[in-house]
């Protein structure tokens, strides 16, 4: 990386959503691997693959999202071809570009035609039944 320079000035950190509810960091390192070499991954799951969860999501289209943050610009660039593999893949690729809010804003390569929803899912448990909105 240039001196002086973050990962978001350098364009080199991705943020990838659709990925499938059930896969693990080492998969999305091997599918973004051939593009370039990863300094590193994370990834994020709005709910936990367990025997709990496993009706709710086969029903539901809930997909995780991960962060891909390359060496140089070159690997970044390079994957996005997997916007283009399969146009009928929920998996989408962006750059990841840090907001003045410090909140996350993505910066689409190019436009999404598929139309996606996004799903959010809240789980209230234990719940007081006297509860009243006064």
């Amino acid at each position: 990386m240039k001196s002086g320079q973050t990962a978001y000035q350098q364009k080199t950190n991705l943020c990838v959503q659709g990925l499938p509810n059930d896969i693990t960091e080492l998969q999305v390192r091997m599918m973004f691997e051939e593009f370039g070499t990863i300094r590193s991954v994370l990834l994020k799951s709005p709910v936990p693959q367990n025997e709990m969860t496993k009706h709710i999501t086969s029903l539901l289209p809930i997909y995780s999202m991960a962060y891909v943050n390359y060496e140089n610009e070159d690997g970044a660039q390079g994957a996005f071809a997997i916007n283009k593999r399969n146009p009928m893949s929920q998996i989408k690729v962006a750059y990841y570009v840090k907001g003045q809010s410090g909140s996350m804003v993505v910066n689409p390569h190019d436009s999404d035609v598929r139309g996606n929803t996004n799903y959010r899912i809240l789980f209230i448990t234990k719940l007081n039944r006297k509860l009243t909105t006064e």
